[in-house]
């Protein structure tokens, strides 16, 4: 019986995590989580609107105190994370662009915090990710806050994957007439 080197053995177990990881799930069971139209919503906030989760590129909308999944997505390899489903409930303000909420996929508290960019320092137990604005539904009172925080309404940096009409764009802006993102390139 031969014995494998040791760095041959490293190398088997790489291949074989690397397998797993390329593999889809065989059977996806929803997320036990609710239906936004089971969560009240709460006081309207400044961050409400859609963002995009940068770690995974998957959208969220921030709507009255909750936030639930836009796009759907996989979590921990086995649940699936279906549009309408509340991720995060309970989001209030704490400080002038800090919110805190329960963050139900991680089981964990969240904090998000605002930059004076536009984005959105998330963490929630181990998670930690940046949130990207794609449409806020208050720009004038995001605008308000981010100079609050010392930057400005032209600050913000949208999402570039979000413009279908050019997504190798470098650098980017929100039109203040539309509110959506464009190219300045």
């Amino acid at each position: 019986m031969k014995t494998l080197k040791s760095s041959q053995f490293v190398v088997s177990i790489i291949i074989v995590s690397l397998s797993f990881l390329m593999m889809k799930p065989v059977a996806a069971i929803p997320a036990f989580l609710p239906n936004v139209s089971s969560i009240p919503m709460g006081e309207s906030l400044p961050i409400d609107g859609v963002w995009t989760i940068r770690a995974i590129n998957k959208n969220i909308r921030f709507e009255g105190g909750r936030a639930y999944a836009v796009d759907d997505w996989m979590h921990m390899f086995v649940l699936h994370i279906q549009p309408d489903m509340v991720v995060i409930k309970n989001v209030e303000q704490t400080a002038p662009g800090t919110y805190v909420g329960d963050d139900l996929p991680m089981l964990s508290k969240a904090t998000a915090r605002l930059q004076a960019n536009g984005r959105i320092n998330y963490t929630a137990g181990v998670f930690s990710s940046e949130l990207i604005p794609v449409e806020l539904d208050y720009p004038e009172l995001m605008a308000e806050t981010l100079q609050n925080l010392g930057g400005g309404d032209n600050d913000i940096q949208p999402a570039p994957d979000q413009n279908p009409e050019r997504s190798d764009c470098s650098e980017w802006a929100i039109d203040p007439e539309t509110n959506k993102p464009v190219c300045l390139d």
